[in-house]
């Protein structure tokens, strides 16, 4: 897998959850009344993560902490006199690649 076929595969992943909670959003406001939990694609999203980690060999918690969390500082070989700021997927590829 390459950088650019990461980014794009992680920036479709993104966008996807997104529009999951859109959604929800969405049901809530007119349809629920905002009491109930909304649940559409989260099998879907795990098995894809599964995957990206897979196919990239970055580690699945990272690819959930970036996308569930928005990343945060990483530190290169858990120096911490060695901070990676990781906020992109772009990021992520390079804190694992370099």
């Amino acid at each position: 897998m390459t950088k650019q076929e990461f980014i794009d595969r992680f920036d479709a992943l993104d966008t996807f959850h997104a529009q999951q909670a859109q959604l929800g959003d969405m049901l809530h406001q007119f349809l629920l009344d905002g009491y109930s939990v909304v649940s559409f694609g989260g099998d879907l999203i795990e098995q894809y993560i599964i995957m990206l980690a897979e196919m990239s060999g970055i580690d699945k918690d990272c690819i959930d902490n970036l996308l569930f969390e928005g990343g945060g500082m990483y530190y290169i070989n858990g120096n911490i006199n060695e901070p990676f700021n990781v906020v992109t997927a772009e990021d992520l590829w390079d804190f694992y690649k370099t």
